[in-house]
Order: C-alpha cells, then sequence, then structure tokens
C-alpha cells in the first residue's frame, strides 16, 4: 500500500516538474523525501518541487560539473536527522552523486541495487541504521568508490566478493552486522593499498585468508574464525600495519614474521589455541625420532673366536694325551640395559617433579582466588576507554562537515567506526553497567545500589522493579532470568539495538548491568502503568 502511494506521488511529482522545471537532480531526490514516514527535525522541509533547482535544500550539495551549464548535486550529507524510512533506487539517478551520508538515522530495509548506478560515487556511509538483507554485488563494479561504511545495521548474508575488486577501494568497515560464511580473499591485493578493513564482531567463519595485500589497519575480531594464521598475511602486511585477531578460534603458533612481531598481546587473546611470542607462550613441540634411529640395533658384530690350544699328536704308544677341559669364559654384561637401581631413581626423581608441578598449579589457584575475591569487594570496573580504530579516517570524519545539522560531535561520530579492537576481555569481569542512550548522564551502579527498589511485577522469569536514586530519579529495572546470550557482546548488540526503536507505546531502554549471576535491564519509568494494565481493567 505504501509503495502504491509512493508510485503515484513519483507520477504526479513528475507532471509537476516537467511544468515547473525541476532539474532531473531534484527529481530523484524527491523520491527520498517521500520514502521517509518520519522527519522529526524537518531537514526536509526545504524539498519542495516548486524550486528549480536542489542546491539550496538541506543537506544537499552541488558542485559545477565538467560539460554542464549549472551546477550539479554532488553530495547528500544528512547524518544523524532522525529519518525514519527506507532508501530509494532513485537514489542512484542522481548522475554526478560523489558522496551520500546516511548514516544514524533510522533506515530500514534493503540496499537497492540501483542505488550503485550512480556510478561515480566515492564516499557511500550509512552506519548506525537498520538497514538489513544483503549486499548488493553490483558495489564492486564502481570503480572511484573509495570509503564504505556500513557498520552498526543488520546486514546478513556472505561478504560479496566483488567487493575485493573495486580499483579505488581505502577504507572498508562493516563491523557490527551478521555477515557469515568466509572471508574472501584479495582485500588490499590491487595498486591501491587498502588503508583500514574492519570486518568485527560478525558471525565470519573459517580460515583466514591467506591473499590480503596492503592493508594499515586489519580487524577481524569477535568472529568465530578458525584454523591457523598464515605466515603470508604477515610478509604482505607492512611492518607498522594495527593488527587485531581477538575472541576466535585460531589455533597453532602466531607467526614470527613481519607485522605479527609488533603487536601486543591483546591483538591475540580470547584464542585458547593460538600460541608464541606475542602472547608469552612457548608453543609444544613433539619430540620426534627418526625411523633410521627405531630400527637401529645395539648388538656388537660377529667376530671368529680362534682355539686356545691346537689338538696334539698321538703318542708313540698310540693312545692320546689327555685333553685339557675347555675354559668356560664368563659371560659379559649386556650393554644399553639400565640396572634396577638407575630405573629406580628415574622413578622417584619424575614422582619428586609431577608432585612440585602440582603443588605450584595448588599454590596459583589459591592465589587467583583470592584476587577474585578481592576484586568482588572491592566494586565493579567501568568501562575502559575505546581506541579508535576505523573512526580516525578522515574520510569518515568528513562525512560531517558539510551537514546542516548543529550537533558537530553527533555528526562526526555518525560518520565513524567504532572499533573495538584494543577492549579487554568483557565475559572475564565481575560485572559492568552500560548506558546506551547518549543523553543519559552516565548512571553508577552504585548509585543504582542504593536506590529504593520496590516491587511493580513478574512474567516468566524476570522480575521488574520500580528503582528511586538519591536524587529523586525514578527507573524501571527488570531482572532477568536465564537466558541463550553467553557473550556480553551478543547482548549489548542486541539492547543496543532495542534501544533505538521509538515509539510513543514503548518505554525508553536506557542501559543494562552484565555479570556473570545477574543481568538487569534499565528503563524509564512509566507512572500509569503499562498498555496491559489499562487493558486488563
Amino acid at each position: 500500500m505504501i509503495t502504491a502511494g509512493i508510485a503515484v506521488l513519483g507520477v504526479v511529482l513528475a507532471l509537476l516538474n516537467a511544468g515547473l522545471g525541476l532539474n532531473a537532480d531534484g527529481e530523484a531526490l524527491l523520491w527520498f523525501k517521500y520514502a521517509a514516514l518520519s522527519d522529526p527535525l524537518a531537514v526536509l522541509d526545504s524539498w519542495n518541487h516548486s524550486d528549480a533547482s536542489p542546491c539550496r535544500w538541506a543537506g544537499v550539495v552541488c558542485a559545477p560539473v565538467a560539460g554542464e551549464a549549472e551546477s550539479r548535486v554532488v553530495g547528500v550529507v544528512l547524518p544523524g536527522a532522525k529519518l525514519l524510512g527506507s532508501i530509494p533506487e532513485q537514489l542512484g539517478s542522481v548522475q554526478h552523486l560523489r558522496h551520500l551520508d546516511l548514516s544514524r538515522n533510522v533506515l530500514n530495509g534493503t540496499v537497492p541495487p540501483g542505488l550503485f548506478n550512480a556510478r561515480e560515487l566515492r564516499i557511500l556511509a550509512l552506519a548506525d541504521n537498520e538497514l538489513s538483507g544483503d549486499i548488493p554485488a553490483n558495489i564492486g563494479s564502481l570503480r572511484q568508490l573509495q570509503c564504505v561504511n556500513l557498520s552498526d545495521n543488520a546486514f546478513a548474508g556472505t561478504i560479496p566478493a566483488e567487493l575485493t575488486t573495486a580499483p579505488s577501494l581505502r577504507f572498508l568497515s562493516l563491523s557490527n552486522n551478521y555477515f557469515s560464511g568466509e572471508i574472501p580473499p584479495g582485500f588490499g591485493a590491487n595498486s591501491q593499498p587498502l588503508e583500514a578493513l574492519d570486518l568485527s564482531s560478525n558471525l565470519l567463519n573459517g580460515s583466514l585468508p591467506s591473499v590480503i595485500g596492503t592493508v594499515l589497519y586489519l580487524n577481524l575480531s569477535s568472529n568465530r574464525l578458525s584454523g591457523e594464521i598464515p605466515p603470508e598475511i604477515g610478509r604482505k602486511i607492512p611492518e607498522n600495519a594495527t593488527l587485531d585477531l581477538s575472541y576466535n578460534n585460531l589455533t597453532g603458533p602466531v607467526p614470527d614474521v613481519g607485522a605479527f612481531l609488533n603487536q601486543k598481546s591483546q591483538s591475540f587473546s580470547g584464542n585458547p589455541g593460538l600460541c608464541g611470542a606475542p602472547l608469552k607462550s612457548i608453543c609444544s613441540v613433539p619430540a620426534t625420532l627418526s625411523n633410521s634411529s627405531l630400527n637401529a640395533t645395539t648388538s656388537p658384530p660377529a667376530i671368529a673366536a680362534m682355539p686356545e690350544s691346537l689338538p696334539e699328536e698321538p703318542t708313540d704308544n698310540g693312545s692320546a694325551p689327555p685333553v685339557k677341559p675347555a675354559k668356560t669364559e664368563k659371560p659379559k654384561q649386556r650393554t644399553g640395559v639400565l640396572a634396577p637401581v638407575t630405573i629406580a631413581g628415574i622413578v622417584v626423581g619424575n614422582f619428586a617433579a609431577l608432585s612440585l608441578v602440582f603443588m605450584i598449579f595448588i599454590y596459583r589457584y589459591q592465589v587467583s582466588r583470592k584476587k577474585a575475591a578481592g576484586a568482588s569487594v572491592a566494586g565493579i570496573s567501568r568501562d575502559p576507554k575505546k581506541k579508535d580504530g576505523v573512526g580516525r579516517w578522515s574520510c569518515l570524519r568528513a562525512s560531517g562537515k558539510r551537514s546542516g545539522d548543529e550537533d558537530d560531535e553527533s555528526v562526526s561520530e555518525s560518520s565513524t567506526s567504532v572499533s573495538e579492537s584494543e577492549d579487554e576481555p568483557r565475559d572475564q569481569k565481575p560485572g559492568r553497567l552500560v548506558m546506551v542512550d547518549g543523553e543519559t548522564v552516565e548512571l553508577e551502579l552504585e548509585r543504582l545500589l542504593k536506590a529504593s527498589a520496590y516491587i511493580l511485577g513478574a512474567s516468566g522469569t524476570s522480575i521488574v522493579y520500580k528503582a528511586v536514586l538519591e536524587d529523586g530519579t525514578t527507573l524501571a529495572v527488570r531482572r532477568i532470568g536465564e537466558s541463550a546470550v553467553y557473550r556480553m557482546k551478543d547482548f549489548e548488540n542486541r539492547v543496543r539495538l532495542i534501544s533505538k526503536l521509538r515509539h510513543p507505546n514503548l518505554v525508553h531502554l536506557r542501559g543494562f548491568y552484565w555479570g556473570s549471576d545477574e543481568k538487569l535491564l534499565i528503563y524509564d519509568y512509566a507512572p500509569n502503568g503499562s498498555l496491559s494494565s489499562f487493558s486488563n481493567t
């Protein structure tokens, strides 16, 4: 029904534009305006079909183009505008579109293949939306594409191999999505070096591709990659590059070559099967014996024995002389056989060594338990500062500079990809309180624990409390029971996705607490009750 309405509006607009003189760029942009279901900041109010040119519209960037008498649209930059809707394929009809930044909105649906009919597209920033589905394969046909940021969405399927053949691609961030399958080989293998490749926090599996070219920042953390690390990666990547392979299922030694020698241990943590110098763990090498040593004999060579006396001639009387009894030689002791005393000494020594190792293990275990107990009494650590990964790259920062948005800081954040390459292991901490609403002052766990709590109700395995803080702020806290989510990263992704939902009948989700024994969700308090309570009255 909505699609049919948009189609009718498109026909009406085409008829109106034919009479009023709006150029082809403006006609294509109006498709995006009428595909927006909600515009709370009214950024699209200036987009009118009565204008002769869209160059004065909010978020539209125009520039002179060779061979054109008038300026043409080269950019649509609307990050953080809170637009709700979808991306129409008619945007690809903007002939000279080079910069498209619609990050940090509430756009849903899929990315239409027709969007990539804009052959001059260089920067594509759609991060932090609710887009889903596959990435169209024809994205690899864009010869001038330099920067792609599709992080923090709900994309699924496999990463298109056509992306590896984009000749001008320099930045690619697909982090915090649901991509699966293997990583296609060939990223950075073109003559143009790939400055940043961030595929972290997905569902990628299989082994690492051995064909990876020049990449200055490589983040493959928090996936399901397995197998050994190919040494060819370290030889191709520059020695000053930043790598993050943490929290996968990689095994074997970390190659002692190239860029791997300059990485911190955090870059390989979360892979129990890895060993090597960066992890400060020695890889065990099984002792092997050659076939010749296994088949070698210890028997001495046979030597012919010479008799001690020759037989004497018979005497004159014909009687034979008396024969001397032959000497019986004492058998020689065999070589290569240990004496019983030596064997007993070896057994006792091995037993003593094993006992010593067992005592050290018990001691270390007791010390670690004391430290863990002390940490739980001392309090819960705060979230460490994250190291900016792809967000430091200029093409992603620049995407917000031309916008009419007054909040420069939010615009800058909307065009960046958050990299968690240097994060400490989350699941190993005693517990963490995370606020997902940027407009809310960060809540201290101590304040929440000191709040007065009243039970509001229960459903299933969860209980809802009314928590009143010391300053009078009232919150609703839901204590949830057993969950199928065992990793904090997956839990946080789901909470952040739910917190983006906006509706007058939905209570705003503010944050959550993650612990080994407790998991809490923090909402705004609804003093008038829920819709369920009204339906029962």
